[in-house]
């Protein structure tokens, strides 16, 4: 028989393991519907919000102080995001960081300008 959940709900029941009953654990995705909600993130997939609270303000003094004496600095606004975005996690914030400054080394992006992809 055919039935359908929003995403949501559906998201929600997977990441709480609520899919008991048979036919909506193999509900086919077709199936699927949008609703209102689906639009925020499931839990577990949500970034933290920076509220300034005294542990968020410490994580990003120890975060910025990791980037002391590099040539690459990168601002604030970025350091807040990967705090955010790795859930306040100094060691896998930096790594992020880190990748995305050596990414943007090697390829440069601030140089592609807009006559170089129109042309692709």
């Amino acid at each position: 028989h055919k039935r359908s959940m929003c995403l949501h709900t559906y998201a929600r029941a997977r990441a709480t393991r609520h899919l008991q009953s048979a036919c909506v654990s193999r509900l086919p995705i077709r199936a699927l519907v949008r609703c209102q909600a689906a639009q925020v993130s499931p839990p577990g997939l949500q970034a933290e919000p920076w509220l300034g609270t005294p542990p968020q303000q410490q994580a990003l003094t120890q975060l910025r102080a990791r980037f002391q004496g590099n040539s690459e600095i990168p601002t604030e606004e970025d350091m807040v995001w990967y705090l955010r975005d790795r859930r306040f996690d100094i060691v896998e914030a930096e790594q992020k960081m880190r990748s995305m400054l050596r990414w943007r080394r090697d390829f440069t992006p601030e140089k592609i300008s807009v006559d170089k992809v129109a042309r692709e």
